[in-house]
């Protein structure tokens, strides 16, 4: 388990991976993105790593715009706030949680 503190409760290796995102001058693919990590470009888990990948864009650190290449999410400063603290009310009214007032 990794114990790394990391910014909004993600893990140290997920800010990694977002910072290997940031630098990269194009979009990359998940196995593209092991090979930077020095992890195991064997496809299964390459695989696996992608559903990581996916993960961030559903937490809205990264960007998918097509199947396939991952980009960091527009407007997210390298060691800026979570994604999921900066605009967690405009997600939960997306999600349809916290319709206006609180109780």
């Amino acid at each position: 388990m990794d114990t790394r503190a990391g910014h909004g409760g993600t893990a140290g290796w997920y800010r990694d991976i977002v910072e290997v995102i940031q630098d990269a001058v194009h979009p990359m693919q998940a196995h593209h993105l092991c090979a930077a990590l020095g992890l195991s470009t064997d496809k299964s888990k390459a695989e696996g790593f992608r559903s990581k990948l996916k993960r961030l864009v559903e937490r809205g650190w990264l960007a998918e715009e097509e199947p396939g290449p991952f980009t960091p999410r527009e407007g997210l400063a390298a060691g800026g706030d979570a994604p999921e603290q900066a605009g967690s009310s405009a997600v939960r009214r997306r999600a349809g949680e916290g319709s206006g007032s609180r109780a």
